[in-house]
């Protein structure tokens, strides 16, 4: 009988080490777990959104120091030191409005992937309206756009934007 007993223990042991195993697999501080990932492609969702509603704040047909002003004052939430610096020195290479009509309105997310280094890839279209889109809810041009965003200092920012050049 205590060979069997001992068995037993030992069976019981091995399977609860097993079970341990693969619950703290699961938990690692190093892989997100779902509900995790979920929420912060949600959090970086919502930042692209939210700097998507301020381009319209940026004319880039200003004079230079006037656009690393608003630059620097709508933008500067929404990105990285290094990307906001590079946009005030070069205004023309930041997203924005260009003429007074159509004025990007918003950004549409398409998709949202991981980037392999802890942050995402952001796909989506830059979407310009007049008066007019504004009353109808269209679109006057849409523009591709590509964002790169990273987590720093505890926060989500954005550290790239490629916007195509061509209007769809």
């Amino acid at each position: 009988m205590h060979k069997k007993a001992a068995l037993g223990i030992l069976v019981a042991v091995i399977a609860a080490a097993i079970l341990a195993g693969l619950f703290f697999m699961d938990h690692s501080p190093d892989v997100p777990s779902v509900s995790q990932a979920i929420e912060e492609e949600s959090d970086v969702i919502s930042l692209v959104e939210k700097f998507g509603d301020v381009l319209k704040k940026v004319s880039l047909s200003a004079p230079d120091d006037v656009v690393a002003k608003e630059i620097k004052e709508n933008y500067a939430d929404f990105v990285t030191p290094e990307l906001l610096t590079k946009w005030q020195s070069d205004p023309q290479s930041a997203p924005g409005r260009m003429l007074s009509s159509p004025w990007p309105d918003r950004i549409d997310v398409k998709s949202v992937e991981a980037d392999g280094n802890g942050g995402y890839v952001v796909s989506g279209e830059i979407i310009e309206v007049t008066s007019t889109e504004l009353q109808n809810s269209g679109a006057a041009a849409k523009k591709r756009v590509t964002l790169g965003v990273i987590r720093k200092e505890n926060r989500w920012l954005i550290s790239s934007v490629e916007a195509a050049k061509q209007y769809e």
